[in-house]
């Protein structure tokens, strides 16, 4: 049987199977082990079976030493924290193994949407806004992180200033445009 060796074997007597003893950490008997007790083995989450992106490999030659294990979601916790991030990478065998990347900003005129688990999220355009009828009263966007599960709310996620009221102060007889 796999993870098992023929014990005690000689001329006269057959032995017994008896589980083999040893193998590496992170890795699971793929066969028996002759009369030897040394069981061939794999590593976790090794080539064919790593798991997807945002996935680690559990209990893998664990509690019982012929388990591959199986694939599990990491540990939401990494990519909830105060700066939004999403996976980038699988975990191996640890539930906090799986490697992640914080969400970015997009350019200026544009929020980023659905940045979560296993996704970077896309850049939507904001709003234009077309209340403001002051002379110059023109608007610039900044570029910030603004995150949303879909659309956003009925507000408007991109912050806009009143040019006049701006850092940007323009030369007499020149405007700020958009």
């Amino acid at each position: 049987r796999i993870g098992q060796y023929r014990a005690g074997c000689t001329k006269a007597e057959q032995g017994a199977c008896k589980p083999c003893t040893w193998k590496p950490p992170d890795t699971y008997f793929i066969g028996h082990g002759g009369i030897t007790g040394q069981c061939p083995y794999r590593g976790c989450a090794k080539d064919e079976e790593e798991c997807a992106i945002g996935e680690y490999r559990a209990n893998c030659g664990l509690d019982d030493p012929t388990f591959e294990g199986s694939c599990q979601w990491c540990d939401d916790s990494v990519i909830t924290q105060d700066t939004p991030q999403y996976w980038t990478g699988h975990g191996g065998t640890s539930p906090k193994g799986c490697a992640v990347q914080a969400c970015q900003r997009c350019e200026i005129g544009k929020y980023r949407v659905n940045c979560s688990f296993t996704s970077p999220g896309t850049c939507k355009n904001c709003p234009y806004v077309t209340t403001h009828t002051r002379r110059r009263g023109r608007y610039f966007r900044e570029a910030v992180l603004v995150i949303f599960p879909d659309d956003p709310p009925d507000a408007n996620p991109c912050p806009l200033t009143d040019c006049n009221a701006s850092d940007s102060e323009c030369e007499p007889g020149n405007y700020l445009a958009s």
